[in-house]
């Protein structure tokens, strides 16, 4: 959920002072994150103007922000178009090694890019590759 009134790097650095409230907040890296999610033109934009897309985009960075040890993203090129996707994909990969990434998709172009793919058919494991 985008925090409305605020702006979009607001809401990048609101995420991570959730997580760490204590010592200080790299802005120029969540500048970076919102230049490699394809949004560094919209960072001083409120979050109520940013289409589904550009939603979906900053709710990628934030997560990548927090420096969390797991991260869970559900169809998370679903609404975006390739050039988009693309951003989205290199954003996850770049954060190896930081976090756990676990991704659910349909997208073959999404799941080409993981190191481990589980398959699942009627919801039971059909094949694991690695």
């Amino acid at each position: 959920m985008m925090l409305p009134g605020r702006s979009v790097l607001d809401n990048v650095l609101l995420a991570r002072r959730v997580v760490d409230d204590a010592g200080e907040i790299d802005v120029d890296g969540a500048r970076n994150l919102l230049v490699n999610v394809g949004l560094a033109d919209l960072a001083d934009r409120d979050v109520s103007v940013l289409s589904g897309g550009e939603a979906q985009r900053l709710a990628v960075a934030r997560a990548l922000f927090t420096n969390a040890p797991l991260i869970l993203a559900d169809e998370p090129t679903a609404s975006l178009g390739r050039e988009n996707s693309a951003r989205i994909i290199d954003a996850l990969i770049r954060n190896r090694g930081r976090a756990c990434v676990i991704v659910a998709t349909h997208d073959d172009r999404v799941a080409s890019a993981c190191q481990r793919i589980v398959r699942l058919a009627d919801g039971r494991v059909e094949e694991v590759l690695s």
